[in-house]
């Protein structure tokens, strides 16, 4: 009984060490959503969901503004602070630092919670700016 414990505790750790990163990500952002998403609402946002698209190597987070941050102009009128929030988020992470190494993008679509099909904000950070 202990040998086959040993063994499937051996595979499974071959297994792990073999996942590509953009399989780990694909992965990760999968069970994040599953586990947490919606997220609890955070200064006037919820991530909706995040999603790993390979072919892009990009990690992208789907969120909702919510409340006094759902209006189009209060997006507008502080675009550039959203975006340099966020830029310096991913680039404090120390949780992302092995996608950032691997030169992955970083992208956030930002939808109106009274109207999901609306887009507030959206952006896209690349290693060139991180």
């Amino acid at each position: 009984m202990r040998k086959i414990f040993v063994l499937l505790i051996g595979a499974a750790l071959f297994t792990a060490c073999n996942e590509s990163l953009e399989k780990r990500a694909q992965r990760e952002a999968k069970e994040y959503t599953e586990k947490f998403c919606p997220t609890p609402v955070s200064n006037y946002t919820r991530t909706d969901s995040v999603v790993f698209y390979p072919e892009t190597k990009t990690y992208h987070y789907y969120c909702s503004f919510v409340d006094r941050m759902d209006d189009a102009e209060i997006i507008n009128q502080n675009k550039q602070a959203i975006d340099e929030m966020l830029l310096k988020a991913i680039i404090q992470s120390t949780e992302l630092k092995p996608y950032k190494e691997a030169g992955f993008s970083f992208a956030y679509t930002c939808h109106s919670d009274k109207d999901p099909k609306k887009v507030l904000f959206e952006a896209n950070y690349t290693k060139k700016q991180y």
